[in-house]
């Protein structure tokens, strides 16, 4: 299914991993949101299930191997141009542990970092991935980072 202007909505998947009082963020490198700051996400695939994409999607984006924990979050992202529906996704965040890996840009992302929480205002992210990331944070216990 074609990701710009779709016929419905894409199913995807986000996760918000730890170390310590750092996150592991992403800087897109395509639209949406190309050059802003982001959980590490995507599409799940035919056939695939919503862990195995994640799991996927955040090796393939940071090189980090990570185990689902828990839903954080479930919200729509909807973007419109010139009064049609560009970008449609339903986007389910999960919390994270981190198994291995440390964070090395890959597809589609420009740059792949650990960054402090008291740092994250400085990144340009979107509201909702920021309030995720705060939300997800205050559900971690200390055992999982």
């Amino acid at each position: 299914m074609n990701r710009l202007y779709p016929d419905r909505p894409i199913a995807a998947v986000g996760g918000i991993i730890f170390r310590r009082d750092s996150v592991l963020l992403v800087k897109r490198g395509a639209d949406p949101y190309q050059g802003r700051w982001s959980i590490p996400d995507g599409a799940i695939e035919l056939g695939e299930t919503a862990e195995g994409a994640l799991e996927r999607e955040v090796e393939e984006e940071t090189g980090v191997k990570i185990v689902p924990l828990e839903v954080v979050n479930i919200y729509d992202s909807i973007l419109e141009a010139n009064g049609r529906v560009r970008y449609d996704y339903t986007i389910i965040d999960y919390l994270c542990r981190c198994v291995s890996g440390d964070s090395i840009p890959g597809s589609d992302v420009e740059d792949a970092h650990w960054i402090s929480l008291a740092d994250l205002r400085d990144y340009e992210m979107t509201t909702l991935a920021l309030s995720a990331v705060m939300k997800a944070a205050g559900m971690r216990r200390l055992d999982e980072d």
